[in-house]
C-alpha cells in the first residue's frame, strides 16, 4: 500500500524543485544576454529595397514615361506619393541619365539631405566601432526605356536611398 501523505509531500517538492530550476535557468539566460549583445545592421538591405521599390514604382514595366509639365523634381514627388516612398527619415535621390546625350541628366532629391552629407564625408574613415551610427546606403542603376511610342530612348535610372541610425 502507498503512503498517500509521503506522495503528496513529494509532489509539492518536485513543484519547489522545478521553480527553482526555472528560476536559475532565467538568470544564466538574463546574464548572458548583457554580456552578448549582437547588434544587426540591416539598414543597407533597406536601402537596396526602397531603391527596388522605387524602380517598381516609377518604371515598372522597364520604360518611364517623360509626360510631365513643370519639373521633374515633381513629377518624381508625385509618383513616389502615390506608391507612399516619400519619407523626412531617409535620403533619396533619383538620377537619370540618357544613352543618346551622356551630359543630359536630370536629378530628384528627396527626404534628409543630411544622411547624404554624414555618408559622403564619412567614407573610407569609418571605424568599425562607430559605423553603426552612420547611415546605411545603396546605390542601385537600372537600364530602362525613356519615353513612348516613337519617341524611345535608352537611359539609366539611378537610385540611391540612405537609412538613419535608428536605437
Amino acid at each position: 500500500m502507498i503512503n498517500k501523505h509521503a506522495a503528496t509531500g513529494e509532489g509539492i517538492l518536485n513543484i519547489y524543485r522545478m521553480l527553482i530550476v526555472t528560476i536559475i535557468a532565467l538568470v544564466i539566460l538574463g546574464s548572458s544576454s548583457l554580456f552578448y549583445n549582437y547588434y544587426i545592421d540591416i539598414r543597407s538591405v533597406e536601402s537596396v529595397i526602397i531603391s527596388k521599390q522605387v524602380i517598381n514604382c516609377l518604371a515598372p514595366d522597364a520604360s518611364l514615361s517623360l509626360d510631365f509639365m513643370g519639373s521633374f523634381q515633381d513629377a518624381m514627388k508625385e509618383k513616389l506619393s502615390k506608391c507612399n516612398l516619400i519619407s523626412e527619415s531617409r535620403y533619396l535621390r533619383i538620377m537619370l541619365f540618357f544613352d543618346s546625350d551622356p551630359k543630359r541628366e536630370l536629378s530628384a532629391v528627396f527626404g534628409n539631405t543630411a544622411l547624404n552629407t554624414i555618408k559622403s564625408s564619412s567614407s573610407g574613415t569609418v571605424k568599425s566601432v562607430n559605423a553603426r551610427y552612420f547611415p546605411g546606403c545603396a546605390s542601385e542603376q537600372y537600364r530602362i526605356i525613356i519615353g513612348e511610342n516613337s519617341n524611345k530612348l535608352d537611359g539609366v535610372l539611378n537610385v540611391e536611398a540612405c537609412f538613419p541610425y535608428d536605437n
